[in-house]
């Protein structure tokens, strides 16, 4: 019998409530609890996929450095898991270290910077917002209430 205890605090990816879609090497992830989409470069793809909850920020950076051919420190892996756990996509939480920066990173990476974690992250409307915009040719009173976010005389553009 494995202990349990053992494998407390490592990272693991949260896999209920998203819906996953993997693009080449990086994946698209959509929360369906906060409506929000988040891009996962190669690198922060490959780090969330591999936090299982048995898989220490030492395994990842030796798996990251294998797989990218590259030397790898801990501080990649932390900044990735940090901005992971920032969006909920891993547990437990984990804060980011004030002497992790992407600019430390990128100095130290050079070249190489592509290896950086990356995760773009967008709210996406509900239906309602989509469905609430007024089209061209409407009578309106604010740009805002157009789709196209102009309002000319009194009518959307």
């Amino acid at each position: 019998m494995i202990d349990s205890t053992l494998n407390m605090g490592l990272p693991r990816f949260r896999d209920n409530e998203i819906v996953i879609q993997e693009l080449g090497d990086e994946i698209l992830v959509y929360d369906l609890k906060t409506n929000k989409a988040h891009s996962l470069n190669p690198t922060a793809a490959f780090i969330w996929k591999n936090c299982n909850g048995n898989t220490s920020v030492e395994d990842l950076a030796a798996m990251v450095e294998a797989k990218l051919k590259l030397k790898c420190n801990q501080d990649l892996v932390n900044l990735a898991l940090a901005d992971l756990s920032k969006i909920n996509l891993i547990r437990p939480k984990i804060a980011k270290s004030s002497s992790i920066s992407r600019r430390n990173l990128l100095t130290h990476y050079g070249a190489a910077a592509i290896a950086i974690p990356v995760i773009a992250s967008l709210v996406a409307p509900t239906a309602a917002q989509v469905a609430s915009c007024l089209a061209m040719g409407q009578m309106c009173t604010l740009g805002s209430e157009c789709c196209s976010m102009v309002c000319i005389e009194s009518f959307c553009a």
